[in-house]
């Protein structure tokens, strides 16, 4: 009788670390998803966020803009050409004009933008805004 009971004790113990055991491992493989999640969500957004917090050349920009412009909800760009300052929302229509001096959405290839990603409460992007460092 007496060997059941230590053996009926033991059990119960190997069992109860199992459990434990087992509440750590999902503990684990939950952080794990949420890590993994996180990366999955930077390079996703790699493209989009590269330039965030970096100066560009104008010529960059336009570039930078045609590559993101169907990832992100809105892009402002604001520029200062002799003075005068202009805010516009980039739209597909405009791109042939950045390069025209003449339109009011003219993007100077050499001057330097300041790109700025923004987020929304949920983390998610946004938008972009790229600022002529002269604004």
């Amino acid at each position: 009788m007496l060997y059941f009971a230590a053996g009926l004790l033991i059990t119960v113990a190997l069992i109860a670390i199992g459990f434990s055991l087992m509440n750590r491992a999902r503990s684990i493989s939950g952080n794990m998803d949420n890590r993994t999640l996180k990366e999955q969500q930077a390079m996703e957004e790699a493209h989009i966020t590269k330039y965030d917090g970096s100066k560009i050349t104008g010529s960059e920009a336009v570039n930078y803009i045609k590559s993101i412009f169907a990832d992100v909800p809105a892009i402002v760009v604001k520029t200062d050409e002799g003075g005068t300052k202009t805010s516009f929302t980039v739209q597909d229509t405009m791109f042939p004009k950045f390069k025209n001096s003449a339109e009011s959405c003219y993007i100077d290839p050499l001057d330097l933008y300041m790109v700025s990603v923004t987020r929304d409460a949920n983390g998610i992007i946004a938008g972009v805004e790229i600022r002529d460092t002269n604004y």
